[in-house]
């Protein structure tokens, strides 16, 4: 397993980490536990959960299989909070609601402390002081040894590192954001962030290693891969991928698989571990099954050629940006 140094942490992590988001609810754990055996058993050590995953049972799940194989010194766990799933809407990044996460987080763990705790959204109406003099306290506690964001704008990500310079913290080491192959629909983003070009200037200047969630784009190429249309995109996937440049993506994706025998997924995954740009990162993928994770895993073994990472950049100002295809 490939592994990256993440800036300011004195560890290296593994470049494809682990999702846990759906184990112990539509993964029964008894899976869970031997898809985890398999990731690890591969060379993975990087495994991301969160509070609000399952209502705690991801966590449970996670923190049991850590246990059960003695494993806390040997793995790298991220957990995140900061976001109150149960009220639509309702963000909860003030103190005491990070605090309750972060011990609640734990109690379901069942581990002193994470390696990495992540704030899930951001409430641009909590002052980044609150946050960050919140999160050093909790790290100081030793409840966890770094900290970083997910979903946080540009904006909020640089007051956030002004304000860690200013006080001689270490401030956020890492951004969780939707980073692959896809463009996004820019009329229809959520809370949600991806790594546009405004994104790739932040980290290349910053240099925080930035974890891609969604490293597969929700699975648009590799179904069609096998369809070779977008007809099978529900309403939401085609909010946010139905357009011009992702269905030429598709094709190019699918070409190459036709030519090397590679699967879509390995292909995506080969590129994001290779890419072009100027800052460290991991991508963070998921399995519902171990054929999943087994094919996922292969992309470690690929070598893209220049021409094929060059293939799989083509210029986005050459497709009408945002426009979804009707």
């Amino acid at each position: 397993m490939k592994t990256v140094q993440i800036p300011r942490v004195p560890f290296a992590v593994s470049k494809i980490c682990l999702g846990c988001a759906p184990h112990g609810t539509s993964v029964p754990k008894p899976l869970a536990h031997e898809i985890l055996d398999y990731y690890y058993d591969k060379g993975g050590f990087f495994f991301n959960t969160a509070h609000e995953y399952g209502d705690g049972l991801s966590e449970q799940c996670l923190g049991e299989w850590v246990r059960s194989r003695s494993l806390r010194d040997k793995v790298i766990i991220t957990t995140k909070g900061g976001e109150d799933g149960k009220v639509p809407g309702t963000l909860t990044l003030h103190r005491e609601d990070l605090i309750q996460d972060m011990d609640e987080s734990l109690s379901r763990l069942g581990l002193d402390y994470v390696d990495f705790f992540m704030l899930h959204v951001d409430d641009p109406t909590v002052d980044i002081s609150e946050i960050l003099d919140t999160l050093e306290d909790l790290r100081k506690a030793g409840k966890m040894r770094y900290y970083g964001c997910s979903n946080w704008s540009v904006e909020r990500q640089r007051a956030a590192s002004d304000y860690a310079k200013a006080h001689g913290s270490p401030g956020f080491v890492i951004d969780e954001i939707e980073f692959n192959l896809a463009r996004n629909n820019r009329t229809n983003r959520g809370i949600c962030k991806w790594l546009d070009e405004d994104f790739i200037a932040l980290h290349e200047e910053d240099g925080v290693c930035v974890g891609g969630y969604s490293a597969m784009a929700s699975g648009i190429f590799s179904q069609y891969a096998l369809t070779e249309n977008f007809d099978h995109l529900v309403t939401w996937r085609a909010s946010l991928f139905d357009n011009p440049y992702n269905r030429e993506m598709s094709v190019r994706i699918k070409k190459l698989s036709n030519e090397t025998g590679w699967t879509a997924a390995q292909i995506q995954l080969a590129w994001l571990m290779n890419h072009p740009y100027r800052f460290p990162s991991f991508s963070i993928i998921g399995a519902m099954e171990i054929a999943h994770l087994e094919d996922s895993l292969g992309a470690c073994d690929l070598r893209l050629t220049p021409d094929m990472m060059d293939y799989l950049l083509p210029d986005y100002r050459e497709f009408p940006e945002g426009q979804r295809i009707e």
